[in-house]
């Protein structure tokens, strides 16, 4: 049973993969994140937030380790704050629905079956919010930067686990770090 769960770890963590982060390769998959997030608006008005996201998204690889894509965001957040002057409290939640391009880069060479990644992206899309002052609609547009290893399961399935940072561009000016866990799928011939 020893020499088993030995022979697992070395498959594991220290065997080479063909992953597939090459010129002319394709990448589908998304991530799913659990977020908290500071909110201040016009109104000075000044909150907390939770919420989840997810995010598929399709891309390719013009060249070695870097892809280009398109990304959506569908997420759920509820949120509570109270306005600068201390006057009453507020309670909101809102559906985000966004789309926007992404770019990806791979740090280290391809046979490798552990890797790092750095993510940048832009959106823009709705938010639909329910608060005290009843339903509204929104447009948005932010951006976001993610890094964080990459685990090449096979030859064409990545787990990656990120740190991301992101800043939307509303009525109500929102900035929150995420923590994101995908899973990718690499498709097209391996050299």
């Amino acid at each position: 049973m020893k020499s088993c769960l030995v022979l697992l770890f070395v498959t594991l963590f220290y065997s080479v993969a063909f992953s597939q982060i090459s010129k002319n390769q394709w990448l589908i998959g998304g991530s799913g994140s659990f977020f908290t997030q500071k909110y201040s608006d016009i109104y000075d008005y000044e909150g907390k937030g939770l919420g989840i996201t997810l995010s598929p998204g399709i891309g390719y690889f013009p060249v070695n380790n870097l892809a280009a894509g398109l990304r959506t965001f569908f997420g759920y957040d509820h949120s509570k704050g109270k306005y600068a002057t201390g006057e009453g409290g507020f309670k909101q939640t809102s559906w985000h629905t966004q789309l926007g391009p992404f770019v990806r880069y791979y740090f280290l060479p391809a046979a490798r079956k552990m890797n790092l990644l750095a993510d940048a992206s832009y959106y823009t899309g709705l938010i639909h919010t329910n608060n005290s002052l009843g339903k509204s609609k929104s447009t948005v547009h932010g951006y976001a930067f993610s890094a964080g290893p990459v685990w090449f399961i096979n030859p064409a399935t990545a787990l990656e686990v990120t740190l991301d940072y992101s800043k939307d561009h509303t009525p109500v000016n929102t900035s929150g770090m995420a923590i994101n866990i995908g899973l990718q799928i690499h498709l097209g011939k391996t050299k």
